[in-house]
């Protein structure tokens, strides 16, 4: 079974929810399929390349929630020319998906250009998934330029680190 027909029948999970699909963004599984096909490690929009890097990490210092500790999901979208990046793009969601489980989540969180870099957006995502530490993730955003246009980022194969 390939890549794609995996994310057809994955199971989505949202939170600690499980939906079937991607309705709830409403999005269906041939978009959560095309988005990981369509996503690539380098874009490029008006001469100039983007790219996508992620920090995925589960704090297992104490006190740990009875719900379980959190999966963090920390991007970072960064202009490769070191020039400030574009006022007016964003992203709103990120998709990780391990084996055949895709999770979908909101960002919750924009980290300041100052502490990131003037040339890099930073967002943040939590969930209490239960993604499997053990195992890469593929990790893709969707970076909206000002015209309203979405350019898919991926950053394949991606470790969760676990701290305690």
């Amino acid at each position: 079974m390939n890549k794609i027909q995996v994310l057809i029948t994955a199971t989505i999970i949202v939170g600690v929810t499980t939906v079937s699909g991607c309705e709830y963004l409403g999005d269906s599984d041939a978009k959560c399929a095309a988005i990981f096909a369509a996503a690539d490690e380098e874009i490029t929009i008006e001469k100039r390349t983007f790219t996508l890097d992620a920090d995925l990490w589960v704090n297992m210092m104490p006190p740990v929630s009875p719900d379980g500790p959190d999966l963090n999901v920390a991007v970072k979208i960064a202009a490769k020319d070191g020039n400030d990046f574009p006022e007016g793009y964003t992203a709103d969601r990120v998709w990780l998906l391990q084996g055949d489980t895709i999770v979908v989540l909101k960002f919750v969180e924009e980290r300041p250009r100052e502490l990131s870099g003037n040339n890099v957006l930073e967002k943040i995502a939590r969930t209490k998934s239960k993604l499997n530490p053990e195992l890469p993730v593929d990790v893709v955003t969707c970076l909206v330029a000002d015209d309203g246009k979405g350019y898919y980022l991926s950053a394949p194969e991606k470790t969760i680190t676990v701290t305690h």
